[in-house]
Protein backbone atom coordinates (compact mmCIF):
# COMPACT_ATOMS: atom_id res chain seq x y z
CA UNK A 1 0.00 0.00 0.00
CA UNK A 2 1.42 3.42 -0.90
CA UNK A 3 2.22 5.91 1.84
CA UNK A 4 -0.44 8.36 0.62
CA UNK A 5 -3.13 5.65 0.61
CA UNK A 6 -2.06 4.54 4.06
CA UNK A 7 -2.33 8.08 5.41
CA UNK A 8 -5.74 8.59 3.85
CA UNK A 9 -6.86 5.33 5.44
CA UNK A 10 -6.05 6.46 8.99
CA UNK A 11 -8.34 9.28 10.20
CA UNK A 12 -10.06 12.25 8.67
CA UNK A 13 -7.71 22.24 12.53
CA UNK A 14 -4.45 20.04 12.88
CA UNK A 15 -2.09 19.22 10.08
CA UNK A 16 -0.04 16.11 9.50
CA UNK A 17 3.09 16.85 7.59
CA UNK A 18 6.36 15.16 6.79
CA UNK A 19 9.65 15.60 5.06
CA UNK A 20 9.02 14.90 1.41
CA UNK A 21 10.69 11.75 0.19
CA UNK A 22 12.48 10.65 3.36
CA UNK A 23 9.82 8.63 5.14
CA UNK A 24 9.26 6.04 2.41
CA UNK A 25 12.73 4.51 2.95
CA UNK A 26 12.77 4.46 6.74
CA UNK A 27 12.50 1.29 8.80
CA UNK A 28 11.85 3.26 11.95
CA UNK A 29 9.71 6.36 11.66
CA UNK A 30 9.51 9.06 14.30
CA UNK A 31 6.13 10.73 14.76
CA UNK A 32 6.02 13.80 17.01
CA UNK A 33 3.03 15.85 18.06
CA UNK A 34 2.21 18.80 20.28
CA UNK A 35 -0.25 17.24 22.72
CA UNK A 36 -0.21 15.06 25.83
CA UNK A 37 -0.80 11.30 25.87
CA UNK A 38 -4.50 10.54 25.30
CA UNK A 39 -5.30 13.86 23.56
CA UNK A 40 -6.65 14.04 19.99
CA UNK A 41 -3.26 14.26 18.27
CA UNK A 42 -1.94 11.37 20.33
CA UNK A 43 -4.93 9.20 19.44
CA UNK A 44 -4.29 10.02 15.78
CA UNK A 45 -0.61 9.11 16.17
CA UNK A 46 -1.46 5.84 17.92
CA UNK A 47 -3.85 4.86 15.12
CA UNK A 48 -1.26 5.87 12.50
CA UNK A 49 1.34 3.69 14.27
CA UNK A 50 -1.05 0.74 14.46
CA UNK A 51 -1.96 0.93 10.78
CA UNK A 52 1.60 1.44 9.51
CA UNK A 53 2.94 -1.45 11.55
CA UNK A 54 0.01 -3.66 10.56
CA UNK A 55 0.10 -2.80 6.83
CA UNK A 56 3.89 -3.26 6.62
CA UNK A 57 3.82 -6.53 8.60
CA UNK A 58 6.09 -4.90 11.17
CA UNK A 59 8.77 -3.95 8.62
CA UNK A 60 8.25 -0.32 9.62
CA UNK A 61 8.00 0.67 13.27
CA UNK A 62 6.71 4.02 14.48
CA UNK A 63 7.94 5.72 17.66
CA UNK A 64 5.63 8.42 19.00
CA UNK A 65 6.94 11.50 20.80
CA UNK A 66 4.36 13.48 22.76
CA UNK A 67 4.42 17.12 23.85
CA UNK A 68 7.75 18.29 25.20
CA UNK A 69 9.76 15.14 24.50
CA UNK A 70 11.51 16.72 21.51
CA UNK A 71 11.10 20.37 22.45
CA UNK A 72 8.50 22.98 21.59
CA UNK A 73 6.01 22.90 18.74
CA UNK A 74 8.41 24.97 16.63
CA UNK A 75 11.27 22.60 17.49
CA UNK A 76 9.19 19.65 16.26
CA UNK A 77 8.48 21.39 12.96
CA UNK A 78 12.16 22.27 12.52
CA UNK A 79 13.15 18.65 13.27
CA UNK A 80 10.64 17.44 10.69
CA UNK A 81 11.87 19.92 8.10
CA UNK A 82 15.46 18.77 8.73
CA UNK A 83 14.52 15.08 8.37
CA UNK A 84 15.24 14.08 11.99
CA UNK A 85 11.51 13.35 12.49
CA UNK A 86 9.58 11.72 9.64
CA UNK A 87 6.05 12.77 10.64
CA UNK A 88 4.63 15.42 12.88
CA UNK A 89 1.21 16.66 13.77
CA UNK A 90 0.78 20.33 14.56
CA UNK A 91 -2.04 22.80 14.73
CA UNK A 92 -2.35 25.58 12.14
CA UNK A 93 -1.57 28.15 14.84
CA UNK A 94 1.90 26.74 15.39
CA UNK A 95 2.55 26.07 11.72
CA UNK A 96 1.78 29.70 10.90
CA UNK A 97 5.34 30.74 11.68
CA UNK A 98 6.54 28.39 8.92
CA UNK A 99 3.66 28.59 6.42
CA UNK A 100 1.66 31.77 7.15
CA UNK A 101 -1.26 30.79 4.90
CA UNK A 102 -2.17 27.83 7.13
CA UNK A 103 -3.10 30.19 9.99
CA UNK A 104 -6.50 30.85 8.48
CA UNK A 105 -7.64 27.47 9.84
CA UNK A 106 -7.00 28.66 13.39
CA UNK A 107 -9.32 31.65 13.16
CA UNK A 108 -12.03 31.26 15.81
CA UNK A 109 -15.49 30.40 14.46
CA UNK A 110 -14.24 29.92 10.87
CA UNK A 111 -15.20 26.25 10.63
CA UNK A 112 -18.70 24.84 10.69
CA UNK A 113 -20.29 23.53 13.87
CA UNK A 114 -20.90 20.33 11.89
CA UNK A 115 -17.79 18.20 12.45
CA UNK A 116 -18.60 15.91 9.50
CA UNK A 117 -18.56 18.90 7.14
CA UNK A 118 -15.24 20.00 8.63
CA UNK A 119 -13.74 16.52 8.17
CA UNK A 120 -14.76 16.49 4.52
CA UNK A 121 -13.42 19.98 3.80
CA UNK A 122 -10.17 19.60 5.77
CA UNK A 123 -9.28 16.11 4.55
CA UNK A 124 -10.15 16.41 0.88
CA UNK A 125 -10.22 19.95 -0.44
CA UNK A 126 -8.09 20.41 -3.58
CA UNK A 127 -8.07 24.13 -2.79
CA UNK A 128 -6.24 23.42 0.48
CA UNK A 129 -3.83 20.76 -0.75
CA UNK A 130 -3.07 22.12 -4.23
CA UNK A 131 -2.87 25.65 -2.91
CA UNK A 132 -0.59 24.95 0.06
CA UNK A 133 1.64 22.17 -1.30
CA UNK A 134 4.34 24.48 -2.66
CA UNK A 135 4.34 26.57 0.53
CA UNK A 136 4.97 23.47 2.65
CA UNK A 137 7.51 21.99 0.23
CA UNK A 138 9.52 25.24 0.26
CA UNK A 139 10.01 24.57 4.00
CA UNK A 140 10.99 20.92 3.48
CA UNK A 141 7.54 19.71 4.57
CA UNK A 142 4.63 17.90 2.95
CA UNK A 143 1.03 18.39 4.00
CA UNK A 144 -0.70 15.00 4.01
CA UNK A 145 -3.99 15.67 5.76
CA UNK A 146 -5.87 17.94 8.10
CA UNK A 147 -8.66 17.11 10.51
CA UNK A 148 -10.79 18.97 13.06
CA UNK A 149 -9.83 18.70 16.72
CA UNK A 150 -13.08 20.10 18.07
CA UNK A 151 -13.83 23.21 20.06
CA UNK A 152 -11.11 25.47 21.42
CA UNK A 153 -10.66 25.19 25.15
CA UNK A 154 -9.64 27.92 27.56
CA UNK A 155 -8.41 27.24 31.06
CA UNK A 156 -8.29 29.80 33.86
CA UNK A 157 -7.63 29.90 37.57
CA UNK A 158 -11.09 31.35 38.22
CA UNK A 159 -14.55 30.27 37.16
CA UNK A 160 -15.91 31.79 33.96
CA UNK A 161 -19.67 31.87 33.45
CA UNK A 162 -20.24 34.96 31.28
CA UNK A 163 -18.18 37.13 28.91
CA UNK A 164 -17.57 39.77 31.60
CA UNK A 165 -15.69 37.12 33.62
CA UNK A 166 -12.94 37.30 31.00
CA UNK A 167 -12.17 40.92 31.96
CA UNK A 168 -8.56 41.17 33.09
CA UNK A 169 -7.78 37.56 32.15
CA UNK A 170 -4.53 37.21 30.20
CA UNK A 171 -4.42 34.64 27.43
CA UNK A 172 -1.42 32.73 26.21
CA UNK A 173 -1.94 31.82 22.57
CA UNK A 174 -0.01 30.02 19.85
CA UNK A 175 2.65 31.90 17.89
CA UNK A 176 0.19 32.76 15.14
CA UNK A 177 -0.14 36.46 14.25
CA UNK A 178 -3.72 35.92 13.02
CA UNK A 179 -4.70 34.14 16.24
CA UNK A 180 -3.01 36.77 18.41
CA UNK A 181 -4.85 39.57 16.59
CA UNK A 182 -8.14 37.64 16.82
CA UNK A 183 -7.88 37.46 20.60
CA UNK A 184 -6.87 41.13 20.83
CA UNK A 185 -9.98 42.04 18.84
CA UNK A 186 -12.15 40.17 21.35
CA UNK A 187 -11.12 42.79 23.90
Amino acid sequence: MSLNKLLKATLSAAALFAVAGTAAHAEEWKFAHEESPGDVQDLYAQEFKRLVEEKTDGDVSVTIYTYGQLGTENDITELTSAGAVQFSNASPGHLGTFVPEIQVFGVPYLLSQDNEVNKKVLSGSPTIYDGLSKDFESKGLKLYTMYPEGEMVWTTKKEVEKPADFDGVKFRVMTSPILIESYKSFG
